[in-house]
């Protein structure tokens, strides 16, 4: 009888260390867990007072542990005050215990600004004296690309809508003039029907371009200057137009198709004002490029327009001098429109790098 109930205590003893020892493994990997977490971790008090940190809080907020405990999270100056006071006022009210994120900003240590989640959730080990354990999810980068995607989608709307404007014009007068040349058999009425064709090709090919995003450049290389000119004319020019170069002999790092892009819509936008006789004139200035053309120029009010997209003052399609201003301030550089010495247009280009 003695030795069943010295069996019993024993059986006891060793089922009570067996449990220690299981809850002191329990905490450790719990306090493992906690304080290796890459996400920041911390528990507020029921007065909203900071118990309890892991060391991804200390990186961001660039505070050591033993600054912030007893503080509150309104005090840690990586957390703006308007950021977090919906998440401080239902603390302070004890409204909320499991929630959906509060969305808050918060500063890293760096200077930068970034967005994160807090999801909080209500421990009740002590019903007397709740604490709250809350889980800090940066979502900056998610974030942007939900504001990228957006911006794309108002740019798709904004081409649809301009593409779906712009074309019914040319659509128009193509579809007016197609009627014309087939009960009267009009040369002159099919070459109206072919420009509005070619109008058109041109203004959905600009559309793509912009839709491609003009001023996202893929790598640099170095190519002699005068070539890519002299490439753009030979695709853009009519054999009745002239083109002359002066001091353009140098290499330059550019993106080459970007580049190229740029004085295709320059030597077009010449062609479109001045007509196919036209003379562009393409020389080195101390700190860039001019493009001069031998038209009547641009007027004082209409420069501060043309870059503009969907500005135009015939039948351009008013998109291609915009595209011309996106990729040139892509590379770093600035494009302005002046009067040329002999009244034609100056396009010029400034804070290029000649190799």
């Amino acid at each position: 009888m003695l030795q069943a109930r010295l069996d019993g205590l024993l059986e006891r003893r060793r089922l009570s260390v067996e449990i220690e020892r299981e809850k002191e493994q329990s905490e450790h990997r719990f306090r493992t867990l906690f304080q290796t977490a890459p996400d920041p971790v911390f528990v507020l008090d029921a007065d909203g007072r900071i118990q309890s940190v892991n060391d991804a809080f200390c990186h961001v907020s660039g505070r050591n542990r033993s600054a912030v405990l007893g503080e509150r999270l309104e005090n840690i100056d990586a957390f703006p005050n308007d950021s977090i006071d919906e998440l401080t006022a239902d603390m302070r009210e004890r409204k909320r215990g499991n929630s959906s994120p509060y969305s808050v900003t918060y500063m890293t240590p760096d200077g930068e600004n970034r967005y994160a989640e807090i999801n909080t959730t209500r421990m009740r080990f002590d019903e007397e004296n709740p604490e709250i354990i809350g889980i800090i999810r940066d979502v900056t980068e998610h974030k942007r690309r939900k504001q990228e995607l957006q911006r794309q989608n108002e740019r798709l709307d904004e081409f649809a809508s301009m593409l779906a404007h712009e074309l019914r014009n040319p659509l128009g007068i193509a579809q007016g003039y197609l009627r014309v040349a087939m009960t009267e058999d009009s040369e002159d009425a099919f070459e109206e029907v072919s420009g509005a064709l070619d109008r058109m090709e041109r203004m959905i090919n600009e559309m793509l371009d912009l839709a491609r995003k003009p001023d996202a450049l893929t790598e640099k290389e170095v190519m002699e200057f005068h070539e890519i000119v002299e490439d753009a004319w030979s695709r853009a020019a009519p054999p009745e137009a002239t083109l002359m170069l002066e001091n353009v002999e140098e290499e330059i790092s550019a993106d080459i198709d970007r580049l190229s892009q740029v004085f295709e819509n320059l030597f077009r936008n010449a062609i479109e004002h001045v007509g196919r006789d036209v003379t562009v004139h393409v020389k080195r200035i101390s700190n860039g490029v001019c493009i001069v053309d031998d038209g009547p120029g641009i007027s004082d009010d209409e420069r501060e327009l043309v870059f503009q997209s969907g500005y135009t003052t015939d039948n351009g399609t008013g998109l291609g001098l915009s595209i011309v201003q996106q990729i040139v301030e892509a590379h770093g550089w600035e494009i302005n429109v002046l009067e040329g010495s002999a009244g034609g247009s100056r396009f010029e280009i400034t804070g290029i790098d000649f190799e």
